[in-house]
């Protein structure tokens, strides 16, 4: 009984557990790498970010580099401070002459990196910000080659420094993560809770047959197990009535076999526990089967030695213990529910299956009430007789009728 509460209390929950941890990870996965994606897309978007600032300034710088006009720098350094991820802009001379220059932090170090006409942009990234440099240049004709347009030069008149710094988005990848856990947990316990139904729907009918089986265990076997579900579960159910079937029929034809046998029989498990009785054993003993089944057989069938009137402690236990088989003689008393003494004879044999292990016993026994009494009384007799002729004064001569 124990395997089917096993399967019965243990199958679903097992399947659950596996599915919540399945879904955890799952949800930890999924908010990580969404987190990660995200993050490479705002660090990628910041990036591209920062090299189209950096050129556009470069592109609207000229000008107020020709003029040195640090007023109309300002205007646009303005609209560029408002991203808060700018912690420097400069806008320098090729003397290296600051035009206008903003720094968010006095004590920030930032290293810039160089460029040339050759390469007119560059940047450097470090653990915390990009650091992009843009080359500002003009091309124009030296005077002695004034109409030849193939004389055309570019010359520096200054560059870009422009500093965006990871801090915000370095910030933002927790808010992500959290995010994202939150909303991949909710997916996941909403497939749980759906899965948790489907699992219910399949192991209901599971459950049904297992509590079925474990009736069947007590001897008290179902009419029919009318189970739906899937083809697979309706073949079990189909299978198991089928087997209540055989086992009711055999069940039937062995009680039938023990009700015609005269004599008593009493059937017990491994443990001397009362599995079979036939009505003569009922009628003997004084217990129904319905009472019985269960019982020790040291309580449904007490004896005692009708000479000494001492009782006989588990004469039965070597059947099982040792496998062997018992006879209990004629002077024998077996004591019955309502304390009625009958004088029996019995023989009790262990029950072996095919490995030759000991399943049980079958306990045989017969009522010799009457024939005990009557010799009894031919013995009394006997003895009347005898005490006549040993204590009578004449010859008394006993012949027989040939």
């Amino acid at each position: 009984m124990a395997y089917f509460q096993l399967n019965k209390y243990s199958f679903r929950h097992l399947i659950l557990g596996i599915l919540l941890t399945a879904i955890f990870i799952l949800t930890l996965l999924v908010a990580l790498i969404s987190s990660l994606v995200a993050f490479d897309e705002m660090k990628s978007g910041l990036y591209q970010q920062g090299i189209q600032l950096t050129r556009n300034l470069a592109q609207s710088s000229l000008k107020p580099l020709i003029d040195d006009m640090p007023s109309s720098a300002e205007v646009m350094l303005d609209t560029l401070l408002k991203m808060e991820q700018i912690t420097k802009i400069s806008i320098i001379h090729t003397s290296h002459i600051a035009l206008i220059e903003h720094q968010e932090f006095d004590h920030i170090y930032h290293v810039f990196p160089s460029v040339t006409l050759k390469e007119p942009f560059n940047v450097i990234e470090t653990p915390d910000s990009w650091y992009f440099t843009a080359l500002v240049s003009t091309r124009h004709t030296p005077e002695h080659q004034a109409n030849n347009t193939d004389a055309l030069t570019t010359r520096a008149i200054g560059y870009i420094n422009l500093a965006l710094s990871k801090k915000g988005i370095k910030d933002s990848r927790r808010h992500i993560f959290m995010r994202n856990l939150m909303m991949s947990g909710i997916v996941g316990f909403a497939l749980l809770f759906l899965m948790y139904l489907a699992l219910r729907n399949l192991t209901r009918p599971l459950e049904k047959l297992s509590r079925l089986m474990e009736q069947g265990q007590r001897g008290d076997y179902p009419a029919s197990a009318n189970i739906y579900g899937t083809r697979e579960i309706v073949e079990m159910s189909n299978t198991f009535n089928n087997m209540v079937h055989a086992i009711r029929e055999r069940e039937q034809n062995l009680s039938l076999t023990l009700d015609s046998i005269i004599d008593a029989v009493i059937a017990t498990d491994a443990n001397g526990l009362i599995t079979r009785m036939n009505p003569v054993a009922e009628s003997l003993t004084g217990w129904t089967l319905a009472n019985a089944r269960g019982a020790s057989i040291k309580d449904i069938f007490p004896v005692m030695n009708i000479t000494t009137r001492e009782k006989i402690k588990n004469p039965l236990a070597k059947v099982l213990t040792q496998g062997e088989t018992i006879y209990l003689s004629n002077h024998t008393t077996l004591i019955s529910k309502d304390n009625t003494e009958f004088q029996i004879t019995s023989s009790a044999s262990p029950i072996r299956n095919k490995d030759n292990e000991i399943l049980g016993m079958v306990l045989v026994f017969n009522n010799v009430s009457e024939q005990y009494q009557l010799r009894q009384a031919a013995n009394k007799n006997k003895r009347d007789m005898q005490a006549v002729m040993d204590n009578s004064p004449a010859v008394i001569y006993v012949k027989d009728i040939n």
